[in-house]
């Protein structure tokens, strides 16, 4: 949850979600490793009056808050709970869904560990 809420503070700060909790359609109980993909976003930042001001994404804060919400009023899978020969492909299903997020902010794609 800590992560969320650190997320939340950077998407009002102007920083882009590029990939959440809830991306892939997994729910808390079923998936215990989600990755948080965040992007600086420039272009929130205006001056006005010669004072800054922060425009924050208004759909990543959505989608940020919706995932506080949920995780809020479920119990979470965590790593340490889920059966160990399920937590392998978890991670390896975390890589992948992150995979395309990453390609499409300009990142190289990369080998996950021991696959």
């Amino acid at each position: 949850m800590a992560a969320l809420l650190a997320a939340r503070d950077l998407i009002q700060s102007g920083w882009l979600l590029l990939h959440h909790p809830l991306y892939g359609n997994f729910r808390p109980h079923q998936q215990p490793y989600r990755s948080l993909i965040l992007r600086f976003n420039p272009e929130a930042v205006r001056l006005e009056d010669g004072l800054e001001r922060i425009l924050p994404d208004e759909y990543s804060l959505h989608l940020i808050e919706e995932a506080v919400g949920l995780y809020r009023t479920v119990t979470v899978l965590t790593p340490e709970r889920a059966p160990s020969a399920f937590r392998g492909d978890c991670a390896f299903l975390d890589y992948e869904l992150m995979r395309l997020p990453l390609e499409q902010a300009g990142w190289p794609a990369a080998a996950p560990a021991g696959r």
